[in-house]
């Protein structure tokens, strides 16, 4: 008899559209947390077969599930706060054919991508982080054993970044949470007539001696993976 066994991409989108006159429904210093299980005495919503923790006051905003896809919306405004997406990849593999099945099953490990994207007036950036998590034969997930590598990319928009850096917290493997941290500057070339709508956006406008405007804006970012929960 065959045994099968599975690896698993994991890709968490996070999308931070600041909408404006709905401030009050979401604190961009907070962030949304993923838990393998459901969380106590905050607000969350179920996506597959994660848990993820909404900064969100419940009675201001709308969630829509769309296959894959939480929307978020303002209640009063509609306007899209956040979207959030989990994709799944699972690919199966044969065990050895000239073996017998093992007595009990050990956990399996499975490779997971985190992303968070947030966008700065058009200009998104991501915040990545790669790691890899066990998973016993009930399907729950039990310790992060790895953390390959964390960094930025850019999204949508024509700009680049600056000076990035990022800091994963955690203790000794295996953990069973961990934090990734960091920050980077946008710079995009703009024109003199959209320096107002920059500044007003929080970048700040400089022009070099070729008469050329650019715009910077230092930002930041957390994500948070947390299996004691």
């Amino acid at each position: 008899m065959k045994t099968w066994f599975y690896s698993l991409t994991t890709s968490i989108l996070f999308f931070f559209i600041m909408a404006g006159g709905s401030s009050y429904a979401h604190a961009s210093t907070d962030a949304a947390k993923v838990h393998a299980t459901p969380p106590e005495n905050v607000y969350y919503e179920e996506l597959n077969g994660l848990f993820i923790e909404l900064p969100y006051a419940e009675d201001l905003v709308n969630v829509e599930k769309e296959n894959d896809t939480l929307f978020i919306r303002d209640l009063t405004t509609n306007d899209l706060l956040e979207q959030i997406t989990l994709r799944n990849t699972v690919q199966a593999a044969d065990d050895h054919p000239l073996l017998p099945p093992p007595i009990t099953v050990p956990p399996t490990e499975e490779f997971m991508e985190m992303f968070s994207t947030r966008e700065y007036n058009g200009l998104e950036v991501v915040l990545n982080v790669r790691f890899v998590v066990t998973k016993n034969a009930e399907g729950i997930y039990e310790e992060v054993v790895d953390i390959r590598d964390a960094w930025w990319t850019t999204g949508s928009g024509p700009h680049t970044l600056e000076d990035s850096n990022t800091d994963i917290l955690h203790g000794d493997f295996p953990v069973r949470e961990f934090t990734v941290t960091g920050q980077t500057t946008i710079v995009t070339q703009i024109d003199a007539s959209a320096r107002a709508g920059f500044e007003a956006a929080g970048f700040s406008v400089g022009v070099d001696v070729s008469g050329t405007y650019y715009a910077r804006m230092t930002v930041r970012d957390t994500m948070v993976f947390d299996l004691f929960s």
